[in-house]
């Protein structure tokens, strides 16, 4: 996905380069700007797990979402169709949060009837992970 983001580019900056006399030379620069910026929010995933919570983490930093692990109340292994998408993904019963693949972990939350799909390329570890943290955390 990053090489076809980065071949756009390219193109588009090609593109821009050619035209700077049509659209002038602040177009030229915005049109180049733009797949950068969506490129460098959504590059990679990062997922930091801790006895607390899950964190999940687009590109830079910039978006960012958490979940209280005690508010956990089950979680499996799911394969979502590849027309599903990569990014955020609304669907009407879940929420996905991917850059790759078809793996993911889906979370289901105390008094929540929406779902959460985390995307990733180890799901059985994770999985095994989050299973524990939720035996551990019941009373």
């Amino acid at each position: 996905m990053i090489k076809v983001c980065l071949l756009l580019e390219v193109i588009t900056l090609i593109g821009a380069l050619f035209n700077q006399e049509e659209f002038g030379v602040g177009l030229s620069i915005l049109m180049c700007l733009i797949p950068l910026l969506i490129l460098s929010l959504f590059y990679k995933l990062e997922l930091e797990l801790s006895s607390e919570s899950i964190r999940l983490k687009f590109g830079i930093g910039v978006i960012k979402k958490s979940f209280v692990v005690s508010e956990i109340v089950n979680a499996t292994k799911v394969t979502s169709p590849f027309w599903v998408g990569y990014g955020i993904r609304i669907h009407p019963s879940y929420t996905l949060y991917n850059i790759e693949g078809s793996n993911a972990i889906e979370i289901a939350l105390k008094g929540r009837s929406r779902k959460y799909r985390i995307g990733t390329d180890d799901p059985d570890k994770i999985y095994d992970y989050i299973k524990s943290v939720i035996i551990n955390n019941k009373p």
